[in-house]
C-alpha cells in the first residue's frame, strides 16, 4: 500500500459502543452500531454492525461488517461485505468480495503433535505466521470453513457449507469437502 493512500486511513485505538441506541458512533470514516468494539484498527470508511469485534485490522473504503462479525488481524479491502456471525482471523481479503453469514475463515490450529490438543499456547502461537489470502471479487457462501495459510484466487466461488483445506485457483468454483490427494 502506498504512503499517500495510507494517510487517508484513520486510526481507531478504541471505540466501544454499549448502549441500545442505533448508530452509536459516527464520523467521516466510520459508522458503528450497538454493542461493538473496535480496537487498534485503521479504517478508510466502513459500516460496523451490532455486536462486532474488530481488533488489529485494516479496513478499506466502503466495507460492511454485518452484526456479530469477529475480525482479528485482518486486512479487508474496498467494497467488501462480510455477513452475519462470520469470523475472520489473520486474513487478507481483496476488493469487491462477498462473504456470506456464519463462515469461519483462518481460524486457529490445535497442535496435534503435542502431548495434548489443549491450547496452552498464546494467541500468536495458535495463528503463527500462516496468513490466509483471499483475492478480489471472491464469493464465499454461507457456513464455509477455510483453513488458514491458504490462498483463494481472484473471482473464485466457494459454495455454501464447503470445507476448504487446499488452495483455490482463480475463477475456480468449489463446493463440499475439498481435498487434493
Amino acid at each position: 500500500m502506498n504512503t499517500k493512500k495510507k494517510l487517508d486511513y484513520k486510526h481507531y485505538e478504541e471505540v466501544i459502543t454499549d448502549s441500545y441506541n442505533y448508530k452509536e458512533y459516527q464520523d467521516d470514516h466510520l459508522i458503528v452500531w450497538r454493542n461493538a468494539a473496535i480496537r487498534n484498527c485503521d479504517i478508510l470508511s466502513a459500516t460496523i454492525g451490532d455486536n462486532v469485534y474488530c481488533k488489529d485490522s485494516e479496513i478499506g473504503n466502503g466495507v460492511l461488517l454485518n452484526r456479530d462479525v469477529k475480525l482479528i488481524g485482518c486486512s479487508i479491502s474496498d467494497m467488501t461485505q462480510v455477513g452475519f456471525s462470520t469470523k475472520l482471523f489473520y486474513t487478507d481479503v481483496g476488493k469487491y468480495c462477498s462473504i456470506s453469514w456464519d463462515s469461519n475463515i483462518g481460524g486457529p490450529d490445535h497442535h496435534s503433535h503435542a502431548v495434548t490438543t489443549y491450547a496452552f499456547s498464546t494467541e500468536k502461537d495458535l495463528y503463527s505466521e500462516k496468513q490466509l489470502r483471499i483475492g478480489n471479487d471472491v464469493w464465499i457462501g454461507a457456513g464455509v470453513t477455510i483453513l488458514r495459510g491458504l490462498t483463494v484466487g481472484d473471482g473464485a466461488i466457494i459454495a455454501a457449507g464447503a470445507v476448504v483445506i487446499t488452495d483455490v485457483e482463480p475463477y475456480e468454483v468449489v463446493g463440499g469437502y475439498r481435498q487434493d490427494i
